[in-house]
């Protein structure tokens, strides 16, 4: 029993510890973050009333972070991973067991799995690991491909930024060349009366 309340419990041994300086588990939000922190949007951009909620369950919903402090996070799970220096008190022995299948049936590069606190897809170079998130007017994804040391963190403070979310990953592997991520196949079409398709349009929904 660290008998300490949690905040403090993981300023001490993560937070701090990496330096990640803009990011806290503190709920509610002190005011001397508050005045940084984006503004909630759940949908149709209306603002969250109060910019943001505060959430009770500080482990699943209470950390308030940036892009940039996460993405420092995984270097320093990186580092571990590849035998370099690194300020967090893990080993590569207990990185690589949360990386692995929980589940009997569950089997490296096959299909998706969960491991301990991370979901982790792919085989090989292609493997990788990572976290979606989401709350009311916040959604963000963290991916990591372990055996080549790459990854990004996306945020966005918008619930209908889901989609948008694996479509920028996908954009950004594709410019660093990350394995397994290919140009979409785009199809040819070929217009040689182009005056035929002059018209009205509707939609499913009725809409022009």
């Amino acid at each position: 029993m660290l008998d300490k309340p949690f905040p403090q419990i993981m300023r001490e041994l993560v937070l701090g510890l990496v330096g990640l300086t803009h990011s806290t588990y503190e709920q509610p939000l002190p005011k001397r973050w508050a005045a940084q922190a984006a503004t909630g949007h759940p949908w149709k951009g209306n603002p969250v009333n109060g910019k943001f909620h505060t959430y009770p369950e500080m482990a699943a919903a209470g950390l308030w972070t940036t892009a940039g402090d996460l993405a420092t996070l995984g270097v320093e799970l990186l580092n571990i991973l590849h035998g370099k220096t690194s300020k967090l008190a893990l080993t590569k022995a207990t990185i690589e067991s949360m990386l692995q299948p929980q589940l009997p049936h569950q089997k490296v590069g096959i299909d998706e799995f969960v491991g301990l606190g991370f979901f982790c897809n792919g085989a090989d170079e292609a493997f990788q690991f990572g976290h979606a998130g989401g709350d009311e007017g916040f959604v963000a994804l963290l991916r990591i491909y372990k055996n080549v040391g790459k990854g990004a963190v996306i945020m966005l403070n918008s619930n209908e930024g889901w989609p948008l979310l694996e479509e920028l990953m996908q954009a950004i592997g594709k410019e660093y060349q990350w394995p397994g991520v290919a140009p979409k196949a785009t199809a040819s079409v070929s217009l040689t009366n182009p005056r035929r398709y002059v018209g009205q349009y509707a939609s499913k929904t009725g809409e022009q």
